[in-house]
């Protein structure tokens, strides 16, 4: 049993959380104009910048930088993307439009170089201009950045090791049960072995956003590969604790976990959505466990544990 809690660790620990967005928004009315964009009607964003769905226009107030160290905004979101500071063009990630058909899909994260010279000292207008009209899903937080950051910007390179570490342990786990499941013909291998391959997968496609620059209209495939993932290695989990422990409940308990393990699917945000379905994965899993326990199933102690 002390694999299954290694591989629900490890899986438990891709889930990320989006970071939030540290710069004061206003939404405005806007246009392009040969100086530079023309805003008009601003209005603070109360919430979160939400393009999906429409063209939006919004700025910010900036102070300049107090050191000399190079700057690029980093937008990494749902989102076509244009960029201004001060009335000078920082550059274009796809094409927003104010239509499906006008919009350009762009990159999910896009770095505008920020030159010397567009700072100016006290107040810096930064304006985007954004669309969404390709997501294929609506987003609880469709843009996850929006920030100046020097540059270069920190590698993760820390957690992609550790994240390329656990995938490779979990494929070795996956052929190794596969091989059991061959040897021994045991249905508990085979769900080890499948176990261990989504998670598997499940540390690949969160690796994605690091390794590929990809569409933003892959996101909600990404997003959705992600939950779907977690809710089999749940789903699973339930299983092997149950027949291994309470078998006779077995169909039942797979059953319960279905569907409450895919109800998980109507929560707001996939990491809400993805860490949700673990969590009721791993309390489900108690109730065979303690049966266990009180039938005097040997291992069953140390599984409730």
């Amino acid at each position: 049993m002390r694999r299954i809690l290694f591989l629900t660790i490890l899986l438990m620990g891709f889930v990320i959380p989006a970071r939030a967005q540290g710069i004061s928004w206003q939404a405005c009315r806007g246009a392009a104009g040969p100086a530079g964009p023309l805003l008009r009607d601003c209005h603070p964003i109360q919430d979160f910048v939400d393009p999906q769905g429409r063209e939006l226009w919004i700025r910010a107030v900036l102070g300049a930088p107090a050191d000399a160290r190079p700057r690029v905004l980093y937008v990494a979101g749902v989102a076509s993307s244009e960029a201004w500071l001060n009335g000078r063009h920082l550059g274009i990630n796809g094409r927003p439009g104010a239509t499906a058909q006008a919009e350009i899909p762009g990159r999910y994260q896009a770095i505008f170089p920020i030159r010397e010279g567009a700072w100016q000292p006290g107040g810096n207008q930064l304006v985007l201009h954004l669309s969404s009209f390709h997501g294929g899903l609506h987003f609880a937080r469709p843009m996850s950045a929006l920030a100046v950051l020097p540059y270069p910007r920190p590698q993760r390179v820390a957690p992609l090791a550790v994240t390329f570490l656990a995938a490779g342990s979990l494929l070795a786990a996956a052929f190794g049960f596969g091989a059991i499941r061959a040897m021994r013909r045991t249905g508990s291998s085979l769900i080890l072995a499948g176990m261990a391959a989504v998670a598997t997968l499940q540390a690949i496609v969160e690796s994605m956003r690091t390794l590929f620059d990809y569409s933003y209209p892959l996101h909600a495939w990404r997003m959705s590969a992600i939950w779907v993932l977690a809710a089999s290695f749940a789903l699973l989990l339930v299983a092997y604790v149950t027949t291994r422990f309470f078998p006779r409940a077995r169909a039942p308990m797979i059953g319960l976990a279905a569907g409450v393990i895919g109800a998980t699917a109507l929560l707001p945000g996939f990491d809400i959505k993805t860490a949700w379905a673990l969590i009721l994965g791993v309390a489900l899993a108690v109730v065979p466990a303690a049966a266990g326990v009180r039938l005097r199933v040997p291992g069953a102690r140390p599984a409730l544990a």
